[in-house]
């Protein structure tokens, strides 16, 4: 049966849309830096296996900041804390765009990439604050929609500056992007009223998971997509640029049109698990499709703009099915008050970068550059075994 949806009064509302414009605002500065850190950072270290360690140390780094989360914000508050890091992000930008020295480098890129999941996280409690369980697939779809607008544009504008390898043009595009975003966040949230978070360690979080069978499941299952993410953003640019051979310009309009599905179908998803259907079916149909395309990519070996962008943009249809599946599912499972496992949550994004580079490099001692993609799409099947174990929500 239909369900009917929520009416919020006009001053949620405009919290609501306040916290989406902050989501656009993040992600366009995020999506500047994200698809050519890897090649930035082998041009300088030119080793695609010390590349994958520095991932892996700032995967580390957010390990360790999100198993203290909630004794850092009965501390800060969360007000106090994403101000401090928007400021710390812009620092580390200017630090990657004029840093001459590969130290400094490395720590300013392993700093980035720790705390850029806390900023998304930052805007969960945010948004969780106000959202009720009836209408979570709509808000988190206009979230999620918000998140992935810039990457349709972004990644277009920064293959035009990258023309001349000008790493730093982008670099300084995204640290700009964090000004207007610091100014929302500052004049509107100054006041937000914290709970008191629950501090948790390990060992409570295991017993937790353990006992709450559909909230691990939903957990691997965005793992395992954040895995799809994170092996894609460090080799596909390396691969489709030094292995197919097109040029950046080529890639920024590739991968422009390869996130549109995320445009396309998040909100009318989010609603339909809201009202209508639940999200497993829609999560097992992702993994089906992400998996498939991805198994594909080693044998197209010539370099045909239109077949790469089709089939990149068939991976991403299955990448918003399971995304926002996955967001709606978890944010009805929990509330603010499970700061922890919304820790957790966002952790998987960067989680996978422990595991991604040793894998991949064991792969490639073994075959070539073009398999690490085969490997990729097998490992996305294990999401199924995951998504039929859930207790779906309609």
């Amino acid at each position: 049966m239909d369900q009917e949806p929520v009416v919020y009064q006009p001053k949620t509302i405009r919290i609501f849309m306040l916290i989406y414009v902050s989501a656009l605002l993040y992600s366009i500065h995020f999506f500047f830096i994200y698809f050519i850190n890897s090649a930035y950072l082998v041009s300088y270290f030119g080793s695609t296996a010390l590349v994958g360690l520095l991932y892996s140390l700032g995967a580390f780094a957010n390990l360790f900041i999100f198993l203290n989360i909630g004794k850092i914000l009965n501390r800060t508050g969360n007000y106090r804390l994403m101000i401090g890091l928007i400021l710390l992000e812009a620092l580390c930008l200017i630090g990657l765009a004029y840093g001459q020295n590969i130290y400094l480098i490395a720590v300013m890129f392993i700093i980035s990439q720790a705390l850029n999941p806390i900023l998304i996280f930052n805007l969960d409690i945010f948004l969780e604050n106000y959202s009720r369980n009836e209408e979570t697939g709509n808000i988190r779809g206009i979230f999620l929609t918000m998140t992935n607008l810039p990457p349709i544009v972004v990644p277009f504008v920064a293959g035009l500056i990258l023309t001349n390898s000008e790493y730093w043009k982008v670099y300084l595009a995204g640290a700009a992007f964090l000004i207007p975003l610091l100014y929302v966040i500052s004049a509107n949230f100054r006041k937000f009223k914290d709970q008191v978070y629950h501090e948790t360690n390990s060992k409570n979080l295991a017993r937790e998971l353990t006992d709450n069978p559909n909230v691990y499941d939903i957990l691997f299952d965005n793992f395992l997509l954040n895995f799809f993410y994170a092996w894609m953003s460090i080799y596909m640019p390396i691969y489709l640029h030094q292995y197919v051979g097109f040029s950046w310009p080529q890639i920024g309009i590739m991968f422009s049109i390869m996130l549109l599905p995320f445009i396309l179908f998040q909100i009318p998803l989010g609603r339909l698990e809201d009202r209508k259907y639940g999200e497993q079916e829609i999560l097992i149909m992702g993994f089906i499709i992400v998996a498939i395309s991805t198994i594909l990519i080693p044998y197209i070996s010539q370099a045909n703009f239109l077949i790469w962008t089709i089939l990149l943009f068939v991976t991403r249809i299955g990448a918003s099915f399971i995304e926002i599946s996955a967001e709606s599912y978890f944010f009805k499972q929990v509330s603010v008050a499970n700061i922890h496992l919304i820790g957790l949550f966002r952790m998987t994004k960067n989680l996978p970068y422990i595991f991604v580079p040793a894998i991949a490099s064991l792969v490639l001692v073994f075959f070539d550059f073009q398999y690490v993609f085969l490997v990729l799409g097998l490992i996305m099947l294990v999401g199924l075994r995951y998504a039929f174990l859930l207790k779906d929500t309609k």
